[in-house]
């Protein structure tokens, strides 16, 4: 067992990268980039991603913000993901971000001090907004 065990403890899992979008209502219209980069690694059936999406102009899709191009649909519970806005992205009280089971899309909201939850919409970002997020699940 301590063989194995050495073995496990120098796996080094391979950091690929992907290309994250932000997304209104589905669609990325116009939006122009300053930063679209997303990295990850896939451990078994577990996948550990970072992101992070900068705009310079903002997309003149309109509706509910969310993120696309996920490596990988999650298989399981809904997760949730640690984020982190630019000053230039506004929302009231706090932020929330998940992915659904059988999702590779992660949702943006916001939660008020009285508890009520809403969708972050195109109306909450600027023309020069970031987003950084990270997440682990199970595929």
């Amino acid at each position: 067992m301590r063989s194995l065990n050495r073995e496990l403890n120098t796996v080094t899992p391979e950091v690929l990268t992907f290309t994250p979008t932000l997304l209104f209502g589905g669609a990325a219209t116009g939006i122009v980039y300053s930063v679209q980069s997303g990295t990850y690694a896939k451990i078994g059936n577990a996948v550990f991603i970072n992101l992070r999406v900068a705009t310079t102009t903002k997309s003149s899709s309109t509706g509910a913000a969310t993120i696309g191009g996920l490596p990988f649909a999650v298989s399981g519970a809904t997760v949730s993901c640690t984020i982190r806005c630019g000053s230039t992205v506004t929302f009231s009280g706090q932020l929330q971000a998940y992915i659904d089971t059988g999702a590779s899309v992660v949702n943006l909201q916001q939660i008020t001090e009285a508890g009520t939850s809403g969708n972050l919409t195109d109306a909450n970002f600027s023309n020069i907004s970031s987003i950084t997020l990270s997440a682990h699940y199970s595929v």
